[in-house]
């Protein structure tokens, strides 16, 4: 597993407010709409003062192939040369980061509870959900390390539950 997260860990953490929920936008999760939607930006220390944070889970593999075409559109990079590198753990990028490790990133921040929803049900949270770049994905193969570790947050899903839980579960798997 990826030794260096800093770069993951280090970025700005940024929650948003829709109507009266708060909510965490994570990459490849209906961010771009999410952020489209919010009437107020929380940003690191200003988390603090939420008690409760809605996040959006993604099917792991779904997320993953989608990070990985995003990464590979946006720098103009052959998906299989990107697959290889991600493989080889000399590229990791916010896209294609297992959800798990943005948890972590939040934690820095939040100490309260998490609700944890399915994705498709953004759709129920906000009017638009703007497709970037619709249109056919390459597929590639699964890569378990940046994957599997996501299925646990799958089983939470329709849970608020406290994030220390999830972190305390999920911080040996990602050494």
């Amino acid at each position: 597993m990826f030794k260096d997260w800093s770069k993951i860990l280090t970025t700005d953490c940024k929650v948003i407010r829709i109507k009266d929920k708060y909510v965490y936008p994570i990459f490849r999760n209906a961010s771009t709409s999410l952020f489209r939607s919010q009437e107020s930006l929380l940003i690191n220390e200003q988390i603090g003062v939420c008690e409760d944070i809605e996040i959006f889970i993604r099917d792991p593999m779904a997320r993953f192939v989608s990070g990985l075409n995003e990464y590979s559109r946006s720098h103009k990079l052959e998906i299989m040369e990107v697959w290889k590198r991600v493989q080889d753990e000399t590229l990791i990028d916010r896209h294609f980061v297992p959800q798990c490790m943005w948890l972590l990133h939040l934690y820095k921040y939040h100490r309260g509870t998490v609700t944890l929803r399915p994705f498709d049900s953004v759709k129920k949270f906000i009017n638009i959900h703007t497709k970037m770049f619709p249109g056919q994905k390459t597929m590639v193969p699964t890569i378990p390390r940046l994957v599997d570790v996501d299925y646990k947050l799958v089983e939470l899903i329709g849970t608020k539950v406290k994030l220390s839980s999830i972190v305390e579960e999920f911080k040996n798997v990602l050494s």
